[in-house]
């Protein structure tokens, strides 16, 4: 169990200290005992999710990233009414991906363009780089 003596996610929304972050990740690493589901190299404002398409026999990655700048910041009656702008696309290069999965995975590979992705697969987690994208990649994990 975990406790913190303050509300530590309105003080991150609030404060924006990464400190505050900092503690709930450790937090949940204890919780966990050191073995999340997910690891990536991804940007703090990255993304990542999984889903599992037994129909077709495949997890399929999505990872998302677009920095975010903040206009009209502007507090009026206690309500924020700021905006989150997406202006520029960056392409991220060699981003690390180990997610922890139940099925053995046969094939890693791009979607749609379908080139093969080399991966790693050890104590039910499967580990891959995906070389570079611009905003979103899919990845498919086939088992």
């Amino acid at each position: 169990m975990v406790w913190f003596a303050r509300d530590i996610f309105t003080r991150y929304r609030h404060y924006g200290q990464p400190l505050y972050r900092d503690f709930v990740l450790a937090a949940i690493d204890h919780l966990l005992v050191g073995r999340r589901p997910v690891v990536t190299s991804l940007p703090t404002d990255g993304r990542f999710n999984l889903l599992d398409q037994p129909g077709e026999k495949r997890y399929v990655a999505h990872l998302l990233y677009a920095p975010k700048s903040l206009r009209g910041a502007n507090v009026s009656q206690g309500v924020n009414k700021s905006v989150e702008v997406i202006e520029d696309l960056v392409p991220l290069r060699d981003v690390t991906v180990k997610v922890c999965v139940p099925k053995k995975v046969k094939r890693a590979r791009l979607v749609p363009g379908g080139e093969p992705l080399p991966f790693t697969q050890a104590d039910g987690c499967v580990a891959f780089t995906v070389p570079e994208f611009t905003a979103h990649a899919m990845i498919e994990l086939a088992y």
